[in-house]
């Protein structure tokens, strides 16, 4: 299959990933309205995979999504993230996962630094980025947007 088809869908999610970050960087949620314009999306452009490639990318979600449910549970991760992640993963093809998962540690490790160095320069109880005020803990959106967005341009570049 034509690593251009492909491609496509992750070009079509770019925007929904920025917003993830924005939103969990701002508010400390991921909306349902990224998720579900996430799942409309991969709805729209997913036809143009093989059905193969369509059931493993549906099967690498339903794994994310009973990995993230559980984390949810024992309150490890927030709403939004556990169901952003599943939705993710949608959209990288199934040959490239374990890439992807390497890029989504190192996203999830710099943006740990960065939030911490950026807590500490600007931290405030009257910040109006929720994640800026004292006791916020990790808008993982930082590490789910910035790992889809970094696959896809390294992706792009490797093209």
């Amino acid at each position: 299959m034509s690593d251009v088809v492909q491609i496509v869908p992750l070009v079509l999610f770019a925007p929904v990933l920025a917003l993830t970050i924005a939103g969990d960087l701002r508010w400390m949620r991921i909306s349902n309205r990224l998720v579900i314009a996430g799942l409309a999306l991969f709805g729209v452009a997913g036809w143009m995979l093989p059905a193969d490639e369509i059931g493993a990318r549906l099967i690498a979600a339903a794994v994310a999504f009973a990995i993230c449910f559980v984390m949810f549970h024992f309150r490890a991760l927030g709403g939004g993230d556990a169901k952003m992640m599943p939705v993710v993963l949608l959209f990288v093809p199934s040959e490239f996962l374990s890439h992807y998962l390497l890029v989504f540690a190192a996203a999830m490790t710099a943006g740990m630094i960065g939030m911490a160095l950026s807590r500490r320069a600007f931290q405030s109880p009257e910040a109006a980025w929720i994640s800026m005020r004292p006791g916020a803990g990790f808008p993982m959106g930082i590490a789910i947007g910035s790992s889809g967005l970094i696959f896809l341009f390294a992706w792009l570049i490797l093209l």
